[in-house]
């Protein structure tokens, strides 16, 4: 088993240094972006499904990689999270069936329209426990995968959405249930 965890973690550390590499190559039509191309970003994501509640808030750093700018532009965006999550058999950070976690995913980002994106995201995880209420979910490090869409709004620091989130250890051991939330994400922008 511990076996298996550090194969899984240094596969996920090549992972991020892999994607970081790949950022940094310079081709036509590709650039790496400097720290003042996209304001850093406080985020805070709250949701449930089937009975799993999750609070989350996030810090992502500015944009790493550019393809194409205005509608269409794709980037690659780091975020660095902590959460709480419970089952709903009491209240959250108070009944004793929860967990924290701690993950780090990148997110590529494609803009539809000038002020909103649909994103995916990948990134490994650390949970505190290896139960969330009844359900066992075997090891305490999990992938975090998502998908969302995300509109700002002029004028304001202000963006708003909706994004789902699977955490699964890959079948590092068994079961393998994972965890899903359908969350409401907001986004303030440290500009």
């Amino acid at each position: 088993m511990k076996k298996r965890l550090r194969i899984a973690t240094a596969l996920g550390a090549l992972g991020i240094a892999f994607t970081t590499a790949a950022a940094s190559a310079q081709s036509p039509g590709v650039a790496l972006v400097s720290n003042v191309a996209k304001p850093q970003m406080i985020v805070v994501q709250v949701g449930e499904l089937n009975g799993d509640r999750n609070a989350a808030i996030a810090w992502q750093a500015p944009t790493i990689w550019q393809h194409g700018s205005g509608v269409g532009r794709l980037q690659l965006v780091p975020e660095f999270s902590a959460g709480y999550a419970d089952d709903a058999r009491g209240s959250i950070f108070r009944n004793g069936h929860g967990l924290w976690h701690f993950g780090a995913t990148a997110f590529l980002q494609w803009y539809v329209t000038p002020r909103s994106y649909v994103e995916i995201g990948t990134g490994p995880n650390y949970f505190t426990q290896t139960r969330l209420g009844n359900q066992e979910i075997s090891t305490r490090f999990q992938f975090g995968d998502s998908i969302g869409y995300e509109q700002s709004f002029p004028g304001t620091p202000w963006g708003f959405g909706v994004r789902f989130t699977h955490y699964s250890n890959a079948g590092i051991k068994r079961p393998n249930f994972g965890v899903n939330f359908l969350q409401l994400v907001s986004r303030y922008s440290l500009r």
